[in-house]
C-alpha cells in the first residue's frame, strides 16, 4: 500500500501524520502510544549486517527484537554481490522482511560509511580523502562531491551516511588525522556545512540521505596521538576549537550526530550529559538523532568492542542495563550495538521498567528515530528500484580529478623544475608510483583499505597519469627496491618522479610514534637526489611525516596526500603544467617529531618551535 508523508511540524516530538491510501494514519506520538515497550527499545538499536545472514537471525533481529536500524560495518555489503543492484537487492530484502515482521509497519534505516565516495560499492569512485579535500578548500566542491555520493548511496539502499568527519586535525600520530578536513575550526566548518548540504540536498526536510557529523567531540587530540586515549581539554579549546565545526553541521540542518568512542575530562563522551545535551541541543540547538560509534554503550561495562586503549578504561555501570541507563539519560537515541541486539533490547527495558530511565526520556528518543525515517520517505518508499544503475559516471571521474587536482600541494619548486617539459626520459620510481591502494586510503573496499587480492576500484595511478600526459616510451620505471638500477635509469633520465608515502590504514591501526618515512623508501629517495638529476619528491600520505631533509634536497616537493582514483591524472596535470597549484596545507607541518603536537603553527605545549611549512603553506 503506497503512503504519503505529510510533515505537520518538526520537534523533539514531531506531529508528523503518514497518510495510507487518503486514511489519516498516526502522529509520531500516536505511534509512540501504540508501540509497546519491546519494540521502543528496538528502535534505538543498530546492527551491522554480518548479524543477519540466515533466516533464523533474520527471526531474531528483525522479528523478535524489532531492530530499527542496520549498518554495513567497513567492507560489508548486505549481499556477496557488490555491484548497484545487488545493493539495492540486498537492502530491500532486509527492508521488506522488516516490514512483514512489524506490527505496526515501521521500517529500517540502514547506514554506510561514505566519507570519500560509496567505496563498498564495487566499481564507484574513490574521491580523494578529506584532509585533501581540505587543502583545497572549495566548500561548492565538497557540497558537489558529497551530492554525487548521496546520489549513489540512495539508489543503492541506504538512506544513512556516517559523515562528515567534523573533527578537527591536532596530532599528526592520530590514526585518523586523514580523515579531517584540516586543524583551523574555521575553515573545518565551512567544509562540514558543504558536505552537510550536499549530503542531504536542498531540501532539509526531506534529506537525500540523513549525514551524521562525528565523532563528538574533542576525538583529534588524545595523548600521543592514541586513538580512543582519554583527553584532558579545556572548556576555552572544546568552545573555540572542537565545537564550531558541529555548530556549523547543526546549522546546515545535520539529521544525525555521532559520539566520540574515548573519554572527555574524565567521563565517556556515550554518556556524557554535558556534551550531549548540555552542549549539543541545549548550547548548539541540534534536535536530530544523536548515535554512539561501534560498541559504545557495551563498553560502560565490558570491554567488548573497539580499539585498545577502551580497554584500559575504567569501567562506569556494572551492567548493561545501568550501561543503556547512562547513555540514555545524557542524551543518546541509537546504540550502535553492533551485534547482540537481544542484550540490547532486554536492557532498555529493563531499564525502563526498573525507574532507571524515564517514559519520556525513551519516547523522546524513539520519537527523534520515527521522526527521521519519516523525513527521509521510509514510510512512503520504504524500497528502491533494484535496476542496475552506473556506480561511477563520467561526470563522477572528472570532478574527482579536478578534486584531487585542487588538492595538490607545491611546496618546493627550486630552479623552476616545474612544469616538467614532456620531452623524455621521465624515470617515475616509488612505491606509491603504482599502487592504486595507496591513493586511496583506508576505508576504501575494507575497512583498511583495499585488502590484498580483493576488488581493485577503479582509477588511475601516478605512472599511468604520467605516462598517459607524456607518452609511454618517453615514461620510465625500474624496481624500486633495486637502488642500483634506480641509480642507472636516473642518470640518463632528464628527471626523475619519486613516489612515496604510507601504505592505508584505518583508526588505531594507522597511529605512529615516529610519523617516519620507512628507511627503504628513504633510501631510494636519498639514491635519486645522490644522482644530481632534477628530482620531484612527491608524498602520498594522510598526514605530514618527518622528511624535511629529504624535501631540502629535492629540486621540487609535491604533497598528494590520499588522493583517491584519479590521483595519478591529477598529478600529471599539475607536474606537466595543465593545471596552477592550487592546494593549500590544512595543517602546520612540524620539522621534527618533538614538535608535536602542533597546529596553527605553534607547539600545543607553548614551548618554541618554528614549523618547517607554516598551515596554508603552498606555491
Amino acid at each position: 500500500m503506497r503512503r504519503a508523508l505529510v510533515l505537520v511540524a518538526f520537534s523533539s516530538v514531531v506531529a508528523v501524520t503518514v497518510a495510507a491510501g487518503g486514511r489519516r494514519q498516526d502522529t509520531v506520538s500516536e505511534l509512540l502510544d501504540r508501540m509497546t515497550l519491546a519494540e521502543k527499545a528496538g528502535q534505538l538499536a543498530m546492527i551491522h549486517v554480518g548479524v543477519v545472514r540466515s533466516d533464523a537471525q533474520l527471526a531474531d533481529v528483525l522479528a523478535r527484537d524489532q531492530v530499527g536500524s542496520i549498518l554495513s560495518g567497513a567492507g560489508e555489503t548486505p549481499t556477496s554481490d557488490a555491484s548497484p543492484r545487488g545493493w539495492a537487492k540486498g537492502v530491500n530484502a532486509l527492508q521488506r522482511y522488516a516490514l512483514a515482521h512489524s506490527r505496526l509497519g515501521i521500517p529500517i534505516v540502514y547506514g554506510v560509511d561514505a566519507t570519500h565516495g560509496f567505496t563498498w560499492l564495487r566499481g564507484a569512485e574513490v574521491y580523494p580523502q578529506q584532509l585533501a579535500l581540505g587543502a583545497a578548500h572549495d566548500p561548492a566542491l565538497v557540497e558537489q562531491i558529497a551530492a554525487a555520493t548521496a546520489r549513489v548511496v540512495r539508489a543503492s539502499g541506504p538512506r544513512w551516511v556516517f559523515g562528515p568527519v567534523a573533527d578537527v586535525s591536532r596530532d599528526l600520530r592520530w590514526g585518523r588525522y586523514y580523515e579531517t578536513f584540516g586543524e583551523d575550526p574555521a575553515a573545518v566548518s565551512a567544509l562540514v556545512a558543504a558536505e552537510v548540504r550536499g549530503m542531504q540536498g536542498a531540501d532539509a526536510e526531506h534529506p537525500v540521505v540523513a549525514a551524521t557529523a562525528k565523532h563528538f567531540l574533542g576525538y583529534s587530540q588524545p595523548p600521543g596521538g592514541v586513538d580512543t586515549a582519554p583527553v584532558q581539554l579545556t572548556q576555552d579549546d572544546l568552545q573555540k576549537v572542537f565545537a564550531p565545526p558541529f555548530a556549523a553541521a547543526v546549522k546546515a540542518g545535520v539529521a544525525t550526530v555521532m559520539n566520540q568512542h574515548g573519554w572527555v575530562n574524565g567521563t565517556p563522551t556515550v554518556s556524557s550529559r554535558p556534551l550531549l545535551t548540555d552542549l549539543l541541543r541545549t548550547q548548539l540547538g541540534f534536535q536530530g538523532v544523536t548515535v554512539s560509534d561501534w560498541g559504545d554503550v557495551e563498553n560502560l561495562f565490558c570491554s567488548c568492542q573497539g580499539a585498545p586503549a577502551i580497554s584500559h578504561e575504567p569501567k562506569v555501570a556494572p551492567d548493561y542495563e545501568h550501561a543503556v541507563a547512562a547513555a540514555l539519560n545524557a542524551g543518546l537515541d541509537v546504540s550502535m550495538v553492533p551485534e547482540r541486539a537481544d542484550d540490547f533490547v532486554s536492557a532498555v527495558q529493563a531499564a525502563v521498567r526498573d525507574g532507571l530511565v524515564s517514559q519520556a526520556t525513551l519516547d523522546a528518543a524513539v520519537g527523534r528515530v520515527l521522526t527521521l525515517k519519516l523525513r527521509l520517505g521510509l514510510f512512503d518508499r520504504p524500497t528502491v528500484p533494484e535496476t542496475a544503475f552506473p556506480a561511477r559516471t563520467a561526470a563522477d571521474v572528472a570532478l574527482s580529478r579536478r578534486a584531487a587536482g585542487e588538492a595538490m600541494t607545491l611546496l618546493r619548486n627550486a630552479r623552476h623544475t616545474l612544469p616538467l617539459a614532456r620531452r623524455g626520459p621521465i624515470l617515475v620510481v616509488g612505491p606509491a608510483a603504482s599502487n592504486l591502494a595507496w591513493q586511496d586510503g583506508g576505508w576504501t573496499v575494507g575497512w583498511q583499505g583495499v585488502p590484498d587480492g580483493g576488488p581493485t576500484p577503479p582509477g588511475v595511478t601516478v605512472l599511468q597519469g604520467i605516462r598517459a600526459a607524456a607518452g609511454t616510451r618517453k615514461v620510465r620505471t625500474v624496481d624500486w627496491t633495486n637502488l642500483a638500477a634506480v641509480r642507472r635509469a636516473a642518470r640518463v633520465a632528464r628527471a626523475v618522479v619519486v613516489a612515496v608515502g604510507e601504505e592505508p590504514y584505518a583508526e588505531w591501526q594507522g597511529d605512529t610514534k615516529t610519523a617516519a618515512l620507512p628507511a627503504e623508501q628513504r633510501a631510494l629517495v636519498r639514491a635519486v637526489e645522490a644522482t644530481g638529476r632534477p628530482t620531484v619528491l612527491v608524498l602520498v600520505a594522510g598526514r605530514p611525516l618527518m622528511i624535511a631533509d629529504l624535501i631540502r634536497r629535492a629540486s621540487a616537493f609535491v604533497m598528494a596526500y590520499l588522493p583517491g582514483s584519479e590521483g595519478g591524472s591529477a598529478l600529471a596535470d599539475l607536474l606537466f603544467g595543465r593545471i596552477r597549484p592550487h592546494g593549500r596545507l590544512p595543517f602546520t607541518w612540524p620539522a621534527r617529531i618533538a614538535d608535536v603536537p602542533m597546529a596553527l603553527n605553534a607547539r600545543l605545549d607553548g614551548e618554541p618551535a618554528t614549523p618547517l611549512f607554516r598551515l596554508g603553506a603552498g606555491l
